[in-house]
């Protein structure tokens, strides 16, 4: 899968990803609590690789914008 995402997409999701899952860790007693600690996982991974599986699909491409 080649990279799709630019880097203010990358630095977005990270941060996102941290803040996301550091939430859904706080109320991880619920099943919601899972539901948005995967959802923070995602964008962690995904600002991490550089890759969007979604992205991907949509077609889009935010990698090649400055």
């Amino acid at each position: 899968m080649s990279a799709n995402e630019g880097n203010w997409d990358r630095v977005i999701r990270v941060v996102l990803g941290i803040i996301v899952m550091w939430w859904g860790y706080t109320m991880i007693a619920s099943w919601a609590g899972w539901v948005v600690l995967l959802i923070g996982l995602y964008w962690l991974v995904t600002g991490l690789v550089g890759s969007s599986p979604v992205y991907s699909w949509a077609k889009w491409d935010t990698s090649k914008h400055a």
